[in-house]
């Protein structure tokens, strides 16, 4: 038998695939557009004096959680946000105080309080922090493949890792037209044909 790692981080990772390689080929990190949930409140990400965190106040446990660790017992009391679908239908309402009283501290007077009483939140990272961030390299959640012409391209790193059999990436993607020739040779074309098809450019080859 062997031991097998598969943590949430590392597969949070790999769902970010695709980001990762996008801030690696143009330097820039994505656009945030909005995080709020249509049946629960408060579910999302909200500014702060410094770095924004996510809130998830998926039920009323955690909504008297996140009022108590703040001090905010207004909030408990107020029979418009008394269960979540009181939340929800007064979300307008609810989202501008909390974010209010957020933009006066910051993300990690928060966390202090929110973290050790149980709350489900986080910091809200942007994709360059967490590329470059100590846990993301000591797990090698991160990839970097040479690819010729452009260089090194980030991608994230399989998410499975297995004490005796290591998971591998064992090629890179190809290039547009990489195995063209080789695959119309395979289903029967002449070389006379294909040079004729690239003439045309009715094919594409690498």
């Amino acid at each position: 038998g062997q031991r097998l790692d598969l943590s949430l981080f590392d597969v949070g990772m790999h769902m970010m695939s695709h980001w990762i390689t996008n801030l690696g080929l143009t330097g820039e990190d994505p656009e945030r557009m909005g995080t709020s949930n249509s049946l629960i409140c408060p579910l999302r990400v909200f500014p702060t004096r410094t770095q924004p965190i996510f809130v998830a106040g998926t039920n009323d446990a955690f909504w008297r959680i996140l009022c108590t660790a703040l001090g905010r017992q207004d909030w408990l009391e107020d029979k418009r946000f008394a269960t979540n679908a009181d939340r929800v239908a007064n979300r307008a309402i609810l989202e501008p105080m909390i974010e209010a009283y957020f933009l006066e501290h910051t993300a990690d007077e928060l966390l202090d309080k929110l973290i050790p009483a149980g709350m489900a939140c986080s910091a809200a990272y942007k994709v360059s922090d967490v590329v470059q961030n100590p846990h993301t390299q000591a797990r090698g959640s991160v990839l970097e493949i040479d690819y010729p012409g452009i260089g090194t391209v980030k991608s994230a790193n399989n998410p499975i890792k297995l004490s005796e059999a290591p998971v591998e990436t064992r090629r890179k993607s190809p290039a547009v037209g990489e195995h063209t020739v080789e695959i119309m040779r395979e289903v029967g074309y002449s070389d006379a044909e294909i040079a004729a098809l690239r003439e045309a450019k009715a094919v594409a080859t690498a």
